[in-house]
């Protein structure tokens, strides 16, 4: 394959000690073809979708403080929260045979 294109962008000391290292580490002659393959095989819907993973894990922290006040005002342990979820583990099934 001819490859005539020629990209070059600037790191620092460090970042091109780390991505020179990890290319030696993973086994490829040189910094270069670490950077094509690594650049060609990444998924870009993680770099795209980042700020929405960021609020997700945000809003997942808020319920569980939600949820640990809810638990503390119920004055519930967290065996018998264990217990709770157990217990509703099945209750779609439960409902569907009431019916």
């Amino acid at each position: 394959m001819n490859k005539d294109k020629f990209i070059a962008f600037r790191v620092s000391n460090t970042e091109y000690e780390a991505i020179k290292n990890k290319s030696k580490e993973l086994g490829f002659k040189n910094v270069s073809l670490y950077a094509r393959k690594k650049m060609l095989t990444d998924k870009d819907e993680y770099l795209y979708n980042v700020d929405r993973i960021l609020n997700l894990y945000s809003h997942l922290a808020q319920l569980e403080m939600e949820f640990e006040t809810i638990k503390n005002e119920a004055g519930l342990s967290e065996h018998e929260i264990l217990n709770y979820e157990k217990e509703f583990v099945n209750i779609e099934n439960q409902l569907d045979e009431i019916k």
